[in-house]
């Protein structure tokens, strides 16, 4: 059967764990053996993002891998460092957000599409992965409701237009207890009842409204002027909000490790 590794993980001497995300079997943990032998003809398969056919049977104490061949290593991304990064981010992010045997095809389409087109594309762009995690939460229903207030109804559309005839930016409200954003008069009188409500600029709204519905294949097109960290922000705090097993920030993390590239290709 098909499925994409998320992630492994080295166990008593030789053996290994392996996070395998199944088109029929959802996410499932495999047990290895052998599988860290030098002479493993299976090793150079289960490494993650890896594109694979696999067997496997169940056990009393684990589900044990039986064969796994590799159908596409997305060889260029490994070759690339910044790619191979994002693509680390992304099957970490799923490995802690997908349940164990929760199959979900669309969720699996989605990766298989976003590996694919980073594959392919020549610029790497962060926003790639807040799209990937933008999309991941419209699929489960939990992405903030961004096309008009929760509580009054009145459109995104409509408070734009509004501030152009005002002459002033206003100050719209993201509501993570109410799921979506708010009229800048509706996030004032959330905060006077003590309400967390967080500080949203249209552009920002726009720019999460295009990492959820665009595909990976014409991103670029919408980020090649810059990507606002406005977006990112708000999206990794609405994550965070949302799901319980989130990771660190993975724009800070991916800056981070290419500021250090330089110096570890010098070593």
């Amino acid at each position: 059967m098909l499925g994409i590794v998320l992630s492994k993980q080295s166990i008593r001497e030789r053996d290994q764990i392996i996070s395998m995300f199944g088109v029929d079997t959802g996410k499932i943990s495999l047990l290895a053996r052998g599988m860290k032998k030098l002479t493993s003809r299976n090793a150079g398969a289960a490494e993650p993002y890896t594109f694979v056919n696999f067997d496997w049977v169940p056990g009393k104490e684990y589900a044990y891998l039986t064969n796994i061949i590799p159908i596409i290593p997305f060889s260029d991304i490994r070759s690339t460092y910044e790619k191979s990064m994002m693509a680390g981010i992304v099957v970490a992010i799923l490995d802690r957000f997908l349940e164990e045997r929760d199959v979900d095809r669309m969720i699996f389409k989605l990766l298989r599409e976003f590996l694919q087109t980073l594959e392919q594309v020549e610029e790497t762009n962060i926003a790639l992965v807040d799209s990937f995690v933008m999309k991941l939460l419209r699929i489960h229903g939990i992405a903030p409701e961004l096309t008009a207030s929760v509580l009054g109804g009145m459109s995104h559309l409509s408070m734009k237009q509004a501030m152009l005839m005002d002459g002033r930016k206003w100050e719209l409200g993201l509501s993570f207890d109410h799921g979506g954003i708010v009229s800048p008069r509706e996030a004032q009188a959330l905060r006077r009842e003590g309400r967390v409500v967080h500080v949203i600029t249209s552009e920002d709204i726009d720019m999460l409204e295009v990492l959820g519905r665009v595909t990976f294949s014409v991103l670029s097109d919408f980020v090649r002027d810059g990507y606002a960290r406005g977006a990112h922000e708000m999206l990794y705090l609405w994550y965070r909000y949302m799901v319980a097993r989130s990771i660190p920030d993975w724009q800070q993390f991916f800056s981070e490790k290419i500021q250090e590239a330089p110096a570890r290709r010098r070593q």
